[in-house]
């Protein structure tokens, strides 16, 4: 069950990484 979850969890958890990554990028740009 906690594998399940994991693996259901995991494009979120990437995405969500994504998000920050480009938010970071862009907050460099702007500083």
């Amino acid at each position: 069950m906690k594998s399940r979850l994991f693996t259901l969890h995991q494009p979120f958890t990437t995405y969500h990484y994504d998000i920050k990554k480009k938010n970071n990028e862009v907050n460099s740009v702007n500083s």
